[in-house]
């Protein structure tokens, strides 16, 4: 990211000059670039508060001690694509059931799969993402799973950033109207 920040014109710029296409075209792709970035990481960002916040309530109703140190961890952790608050919440329900408090530790797991996971991590993150670079969610998703799947962690960004300009690609060779979201 930091050389993002630093040589990110000049990357843009290089870029336009060397994409053998009209100039419209150059310009709608770095638009749909610099929207799809901007998007994914704003989803990221909103999903890892949301996802410390229902750590907090969670550890807090099942008497997690520190609950709100442990849920700054958690939001931290979400910053990380596929294990996320997984790696706090995780040890916390362990610690919990073999300190012989099981209805707490299940109560935490399933709160923790369902909310944190499911809801937040899964669908959430997608609508947003979706919503804020206007594309839909289903790309958005198989894009974030394609590319962890290819790329590792940058895949988490270079996945639907991809998908988003293959898709222009082919709008440019098949027409405007070919793929309208």
């Amino acid at each position: 990211m930091f050389v993002a920040f630093r040589d990110g014109e000049k990357a843009v710029a290089k870029m336009t000059k060397v994409l053998p296409v009209k100039s419209s075209y150059k310009k709608e792709f770095i638009r749909r670039f610099t929207q799809t970035t901007d998007a994914i990481v704003y989803g990221i960002v909103v999903v890892s508060f949301l996802q410390g916040l229902a750590a907090l309530v969670s550890f807090y109703f099942f008497g997690v001690s520190a609950p709100a140190l442990w849920a700054f961890l958690a939001f931290i952790a979400a910053l990380l694509p596929v294990v996320g608050p997984a790696i706090i919440w995780v040890p916390i329900v362990l610690f919990k059931y073999f300190s012989g408090d099981v209805s707490a530790a299940v109560g935490l797991a399933v709160y923790s799969l369902l909310v944190q996971n499911l809801l937040l991590d899964i669908m959430l993150k997608t609508k947003i993402i979706g919503g804020k670079g206007s594309i839909p969610p289903i790309i958005v998703l198989l894009g974030i799973i394609g590319g962890i799947m290819a790329f590792g962690i940058v895949g988490l960004l270079l996945g639907p950033i991809i998908l988003v300009l293959l898709i222009e690609i082919l709008k440019i060779y098949l027409g405007k109207n070919a793929f309208s979201y």
